[in-house]
């Protein structure tokens, strides 16, 4: 019965919805009969709407959803077909058609599978646990319950079937907090009668997702004979109550996948073609700061639910124990010292080469800390101290706790994220205000995309925390840079110069790779010493001097205070320690190779994604070129993602930098855009990415250069813009921009989707994650 009523309203809301687009368009076939179609669209509206709160409250089995989909876009075509009425933008007849479309292919495409029993002879047939035919060791309870648990393969034999099987489904239950449990079916059918096909349909049954305990198969003819197997995992117990042949696959209806189709399509659609999007920066300032807060909202709300998940809810900030930065620091630089208060072992003391890592664990009773930094008898941190200052060590005076890890690099990242935000806002404002407002908020959720960021909101750990911390400062180092009119034309400011460049050295004291980042932006400081001065004749004026006391006096002290702790730690102001950390290599003797930072150029810039149709369906295996000798690759743990140039296709602006370079009316102009582009967003961060040679790749250090040579890339692309008013060429950029966003959004996002919920080897952290994802694309499954 209600697949019949499906029919008949998926029918007429192809008709209904077709009406109102005919009458947002006034076609010609409507004028005749207009209020006749017009009635009978509206009659069904209404009746799809009631039908839609019944489905609320009701069950349809497998039509559950299918009806509220279609009463709540069915109505939302009428209310834009209103709206069309008093307004003439050309959005709205897009939009509806976007609406029209995404629910077909919903209900189509996207749910495949749900179609595969309604055609043929699929006889739907339950077994309960007490006719299940089970090995010895298993056998139902008084209740009908059989129950296994991890490494027990529990299989339930079926000898005398004789009809085809469609789909196989379990009634299942997990316990003790069990996250997934493998089915997997061995069948006889038509095609080979005599022994069983082992392993020909397997499915992952996740907890809270009753839809992945339906699997569909593909069989040949009358099956004769079944077994279908269960193992769980994690240390946790399942139980099943029976199991059902030609179950039919219940309809899934994704908010997340019709939310993509539509505003994504709409948001092309304007940038393409909408009037407002069409406007520049500086003409619609009002809807670009709009858009400005409702994006980076976006990406806060993102970063907060990510981490949300990883901590169920529980954002306790204060706890009785933390790891090297949030209590091992916080307990020294209470005691008054640099060094950790742990007392490092008599038998490292003894071995020959503490830092050689086989030596220091094939010594029996040695005890080191993994990654910690000894040096002279004593146990040190090599990780940036500025975290510790503003946050933990303030928290722990006042609370007597340690301040939580997770949440703090939530807050970093939050303050990261608006201040790349503003970074970009006045970047376009500064350089490129005639920029059409489509091409700057592409280019804005670009950016965010890619920024680096989510690889360490996705995993939390005392690393991540320096990426965040890092990645927090020098967004706003940046910002003030140039909200300061250090780089560009406009007054001035000395209180600006002098936030940038506390800043600045804040960064360097959270993460001491940043030191290339303090030193570039010193240079531009130097270099606007003669604007500042207010006098083209002469250089030192009240106006500068004041200017050079704003801008050295706060990078110099921090770093200074950096040089004094390295020196009290190492007896060396310029050595951060690194080298002697007991960790995955010995760094006091590894020798440097240019390969290896090939290699590392190779893997962060060029290495290109690998799409499959399982999950992770878009991923990225690491690459060692070919080459001989030890580099440490971090990928077991935290995952691979693409090269930036495949993460972000306006990357490869940067192949037109020469013939932009052409366009510039001077050599002043062209030796500038070289020295205020190229070193902050190709020297620099090519640099930090060959000094990884020594500790190896991780993914996380995405966060220290993404975002900087991306903006690079974007000036190329923008200048070529702003330049030229060719028509094809304007359109030509802003497709590749729509492009490129989308791109971006999948491909990139799907990355760091990936880095935040892990389902692969070594890592089945998050099962309801890789199979929401997997039902939002897999749409074959």
């Amino acid at each position: 019965m209600f697949a019949i009523l499906f029919a008949v309203f998926f029918l007429l809301f192809i008709l209904s919805s077709a009406v109102y687009i005919a009458e947002s368009k006034e076609w010609k076939f409507m004028k005749k009969k207009k209020k006749l179609f017009g009635r009978a669209a509206r009659v069904f509206t209404a009746i799809a709407v009631w039908t839609a709160l019944a489905d609320m409250i009701m069950d349809f089995g497998t039509f559950n959803n299918v009806f509220l989909l279609i009463g709540f876009l069915n109505l939302a075509e009428l209310i834009l077909c209103q709206l069309r009425k008093k307004y003439p933008y050309i959005i709205i007849p897009f939009a509806m058609k976007a609406v029209f479309w995404t629910v077909i292919l919903e209900l189509t495409l996207f749910n495949v599978p749900s179609y595969k029993l309604l055609f043929g002879n699929y006889p739907e047939k339950s077994f309960t646990a007490d006719q299940f035919n089970l090995s010895e060791e298993f056998a139902p309870d008084e209740n009908g319950i059989v129950t296994f648990g991890e490494g027990e393969e529990l299989v339930a034999e079926f000898t005398d079937l004789g009809f085809p099987v469609g789909t196989v489904s379990a009634d299942v239950e997990f316990v003790d907090n069990a996250k997934y449990m493998s089915m997997i079916l061995d069948v006889k059918d038509s095609t080979q009668r005599k022994d069983y096909r082992f392993d020909i349909a397997k499915t992952f049954i996740v907890n809270r997702r009753s839809r992945s305990s339906v699997m569909p198969c593909y069989l040949s003819g009358d099956v004769s004979a079944a077994r279908v197997k269960f193992i769980v995992q994690d240390n946790a117990t399942g139980t099943i109550t029976g199991i059902t042949f030609n179950k039919p696959i219940p309809f899934g209806i994704s908010i997340v996948r019709l939310m993509f189709f539509i505003l994504g399509s709409c948001f092309v659609f304007a940038v393409m073609n909408s009037g407002i999007m069409q406007k520049s920066v500086s003409e619609s300032k009002a809807f670009c700061n709009k858009m400005w807060v409702i994006i980076t909202a976006g990406a806060c709300i993102t970063s907060f639910v990510v981490v949300n998940s990883e901590l169920g809810g529980n954002f306790a900030l204060g706890h009785y124990s933390g790891n090297q930065v949030s209590q091992e620091l916080v307990d020294a630089f209470e005691a008054g010292q640099t060094h950790l208060l742990a007392k490092p072992s008599d038998v490292l003391a003894e071995i020959e080469n503490p830092y050689d890592r086989n030596l220091r664990e094939t010594t029996p009773d040695n005890e080191a800390w993994w990654d910690h930094v000894y040096y002279d008898g004593k146990y040190f941190s090599y990780y940036g101290i500025m975290p510790v200052l503003v946050l933990f060590l303030p928290y722990h005076r006042l609370t007597g706790k340690y301040f939580s890890t997770p949440v703090a690099i939530l807050l970093f990242a939050l303050i990261g994220i608006i201040g790349l935000s503003m970074i970009f806002r006045e970047f376009v404002r500064k350089f490129f205000p005639k920029l059409p407002t489509g091409c700057y908020l592409a280019s804005l959720m670009i950016i965010h995309t890619i920024s680096g960021i989510w690889f360490s909101v996705g995993r939390m750990d005392f690393y991540e925390l320096a990426m965040a911390a890092g990645f927090a400062f020098l967004t706003w180092a940046v910002y003030f840079l140039l909200s300061a009119n250090i780089i560009g034309e406009g007054k001035i400011s000395c209180i600006r110069s002098a936030v940038s460049s506390l800043l600045f050295g804040a960064a360097v004291l959270s993460r001491p790779t940043l030191v290339l980042y303090c030193l570039c932006a010193a240079l531009f400081m130097v270099l606007a010493v003669k604007r500042a001065s207010g006098n083209k004749d002469k250089l030192f004026t009240r106006s500068s001097l004041r200017y050079i006391i704003c801008f050295i006096t706060p990078m110099a002290c921090l770093g200074i205070l950096q040089m004094l702790y390295n020196y009290d730690r190492f007896d060396n102001p310029f050595e951060f320690g690194i080298k002697y950390s007991l960790t995955i290599n010995d760094f006091t003797r590894s020798e440097f190779h240019s390969f290896f930072s090939f290699t590392a150029i190779y893997n962060y810039l060029f290495n290109p994604p690998v799409f499959t149709a399982e999950y992770p369906f878009v991923s990225t295996t690491s690459q060692f070129l070919g080459g001989g000798g030890y580099f440490y690759i971090d990928d077991v743990p935290s995952g691979n993602t693409s090269g930036l140039f495949f993460l972000a296709l306006p990357m490869f602006a940067y192949l037109l930098a020469g013939k932009t370079l052409k366009l510039l009316p001077d050599k002043r102009k062209k030796i500038s855009s070289l020295l205020y582009i190229g070193l902050p967003c190709i020297i620099v961060p090519v640099g930090i990415i060959s000094s990884v040679w020594e500790s190896g790749y991780a993914v996380r250090y995405m966060a220290d250069f993404s975002w900087e040579m991306v903006v690079g890339a974007l000036t190329i692309i923008f200048f070529i813009y702003c330049r030229t008013d060719d028509k094809r060429t304007h359109r030509i950029i802003k497709s590749f921009l729509c492009f490129s966003f989308v791109w971006t959004l999948i491909v990139g996002g799907i990355q760091d989707f990936n880095q935040a919920y892990r389902f692969s080897i070594y890592h089945y952290d998050c099962p309801q994650a890789a199979y929401d994802l997997e039902q939002l694309i897999a749409f074959w499954r």
